[in-house]
């Protein structure tokens, strides 16, 4: 056991499991295709760990633009942290928290994500809404 988490654990702290639904709302991106985007400077996040699934900046008008500050999952389930507007096409799940927390807060808990679901979805087994609602994660919590 590592030294940070036994001082976690003597001082009084343990693991628990939450649904993720209990801190988060979910929305859900809209498509766009690569033939209707217009050049501009929103960034907009596609499914893809390459550059964070950043794929380019644009400018459509009738695009959703999500607040700072949240959480994204892609269908492959590639989490990130986003401290940034943005808009997000339709394979992208935006989790805004139910409460307040800091970019620190908001890596720590990606990390949690993604670590739990790595190498459970791909292209032929895609996370999805469904998926949101039935998502536990262990957090650490003091007693």
């Amino acid at each position: 056991m590592e030294k940070l988490e036994k001082e976690f654990i003597k001082s009084g702290g343990t693991w628990k499991k939450f649904y993720l639904s209990k801190f988060f709302q979910i929305e859900r991106g809209s498509r766009l295709t690569i033939r209707h985007r217009v050049k501009g400077n929103i960034p907009l996040v596609t499914a893809g760990y390459e550059n964070m699934g950043l794929a380019e900046y644009i400018g459509n008008k009738n695009q959703q633009i999500f607040k700072k500050n949240v959480i994204t999952i892609d269908m492959f389930a590639n989490t990130f942290y986003r401290g940034y507007r943005f808009c997000a096409d339709d394979n992208i799940l935006v989790l805004t928290p139910k409460m307040q927390f800091t970019q620190k807060i908001g890596l720590f808990i990606s990390s949690l994500i993604s670590t739990s679901l790595k190498n459970q979805f791909s292209y032929g087994m895609q996370y999805r809404q469904k998926h949101f609602h039935k998502t536990e994660l262990l957090f650490p919590i003091l007693n």
